[in-house]
């Protein structure tokens, strides 16, 4: 094998659920109403009404952040003008919320914006689209995973609050250099690769990072070009040499 630049999409699964969520449905509507009011008393003469009006919007969207959504979630909100309807009326939207649990150390890499497949037992064969519209910022103490919004379409109006299924996220890496998986040797300690050079084989250490559709991205040990072994033959055997020379 090569060892060179590739575009790399890192799938994430997630266990995930169909929202039904009548108390965001319920803060969702409240901040509407504190929205209009303030916007209303803008043009009041009272400044006490104005600072009680603004005062009611702040504290409305900090309960929206204590229940997880974004700025951006907010303001989309703010502009849609009403609450959304799938949280509370599961079946009456074209698209629902998904609400898929990761873990804390997948959360730097889920960002708004990723595509998002949902498949669900309740209706197989069919996969829902999607997009993350947000990453809660607090860990959920119970599950001790990190809860993400997703919205799909739903154009049959088939999906019913809290049907359980399966999110994959998908995080595009970028174009990283990288080596195939079936090339890299792990003793628990280092991780080798063997490459070659006018048909010698040189043992070489290697640093990797996220691994992704079959291969690594290479953070160290190894250049553009290089050509690595990736025979499961002659792995095995020299698996069995450095596990050998480990004890």
């Amino acid at each position: 094998g090569i060892v060179q630049k590739r575009d790399l999409i890192l799938e994430i699964r997630a266990s995930g659920r169909v929202a039904f969520d009548p108390d965001l449905y319920v803060a969702q509507t409240g901040f509407i109403e504190a929205l209009k009011s303030s916007t209303a008393s803008e043009d009041s003469s009272e400044s006490s009404l104005k600072e009680q009006s603004k005062s009611f919007l702040e504290a409305s969207r900090r309960k929206l952040y204590l229940q997880g959504m974004t700025d951006a979630e907010v303001d989309e909100l703010g502009k849609a003008g009403k609450a959304d309807d799938s949280l509370y009326y599961p079946g009456k939207s074209s698209t629902a919320w998904i609400y898929a649990a990761i873990f804390a150390d997948e959360a730097s890499k889920v960002s708004p914006g990723q595509k998002v497949s949902f498949e669900t037992p309740s209706f197989p064969g069919n996969v829902f689209q999607g997009v993350v519209s947000g990453v809660a910022p607090v860990l959920d103490s119970q599950s001790r995973t990190i809860r993400v919004r997703v919205k799909v379409d739903d154009k049959e109006k088939i999906l019913r609050g809290e049907i359980f299924g399966a999110a994959t996220i998908e995080v595009d890496l970028g174009k990283k250099l990288a080596v195939d998986q079936d090339a890299v040797l792990d003793s628990g300690t280092r991780q080798i690769v063997h490459v070659v050079h006018d048909d010698i084989f040189e043992v070489k250490e290697v640093t990797l990072g996220t691994k992704a559709q079959g291969y690594y991205e290479v953070l160290g040990g190894l250049q553009e070009g290089d050509k690595v072994v990736v025979s499961g033959n002659f792995l095995i055997d020299a698996e069995s040499r450095l596990e050998g020379a480990g004890q």
